[in-house]
């Protein structure tokens, strides 16, 4: 039995990685497809001059922290 919990907890690592990735995939996928809809919405490109809704999209992008938005799911999990 006790070898049993090592092998899985050897395993956990690896397949922890794995979801991780996944859900950071399609979280980010889902956050760009927002994004587009978001920057595409307004009639020409005025609004992408503004510095207020470029800090807004370069956050919403995650450049202003050191982690991107996309794995907050899998962090709040762990």
């Amino acid at each position: 039995m006790a070898g049993g919990l090592y092998a899985l907890s050897l395993l956990r690592g690896p397949i922890q990685d794995l979801l991780n990735g996944m859900v950071q995939a399609r979280m980010s996928a889902y956050a760009q497809k927002r994004l587009i809809a978001a920057v595409s919405g307004p009639a020409g490109i005025e609004h992408l001059e503004d510095p207020a809704v470029l800090d807004r999209l370069a956050s919403a992008q995650g450049e202003l922290a050191a982690y991107e938005p996309a794995g907050a799911a899998m962090t709040l999990l762990g």
